[in-house]
């Protein structure tokens, strides 16, 4: 095979995986951010960033308002998503955060609940992360 025949099919199998592995998270992203809103929640705010290099990582920030009571948001996230307590209450908000890995996919989530005179605020914090070994 010649060598410039040889680079453009590297090349074009290069450009393939990141379009596989971008659509692989997109997949990913979406599916948990419907998940992970409270129901009933109304969105307030949310940003987001990502890159290619040197690893494919997405970062997504949301928040939310809700009239629900403090304990239900704190048991739902708890029971439903399997969070477990990061930062015990302090200064009227508690986090809670939850770590996995699935497909080489690192998907890391944390939920800061503020308890405040009328609502909760709630801010989603969720990146995902896919290495090349």
């Amino acid at each position: 095979m010649k060598p410039k025949l040889l680079i453009t099919v590297m090349a074009l199998f290069a450009a393939a995986a990141f379009l596989a592995a971008g659509i692989v998270i997109g997949v990913q992203a979406k599916s948990e951010l419907e998940k992970v809103a409270y129901p009933g929640a109304r969105p307030l705010a949310d940003t987001a960033d990502g890159s290619l290099e040197p690893n494919i990582y997405y970062w997504r920030k949301d928040f939310y308002a809700t009239e629900a009571p403090l304990y239900d948001v704190y048991r739902w996230y708890t029971n439903k998503l399997g969070m477990s307590l990061r930062t015990p209450w302090k200064r009227g908000c508690m986090t809670l955060a939850t770590q996995t890995v699935r497909y080489g996919i690192e998907n890391e989530m944390e939920v800061t609940i503020c308890d405040g005179e009328f609502e909760r605020m709630i801010i989603l914090e969720r990146s995902f992360k896919f290495s090349w070994p």
